[in-house]
């Protein structure tokens, strides 16, 4: 965005979840499978020495019952 100064990143994958030894009941509860988006916002302040990020996660699954997970985490990372 801003040369040297912002970054934008993002991120979307896919992942089956086997469950072994789980029942047909199980199966559909879960889901077979899971979704996640995701987004980050990286500001290089003293450029990788003093850095600060914000990202956002949307997880979700194909299950009747798996609930959707929503995750925004911050980290700011000083070197010396």
């Amino acid at each position: 965005m801003l040369p040297r100064h912002l970054q934008l990143s993002g991120r979307v994958g896919r992942t089956d979840l086997p469950l072994y030894g789980a029942s047909a009941q199980q199966h559909l509860l879960a889901g077979t499978h899971q979704n996640e988006q995701a987004g980050a916002l990286t500001a290089y302040i003293r450029g990788h020495r003093v850095k600060a990020q914000v990202d956002y996660t949307h997880l979700s699954s194909d299950g009747q019952t798996a609930p959707g997970a929503h995750r925004v985490r911050a980290a700011l990372q000083v070197g010396f």
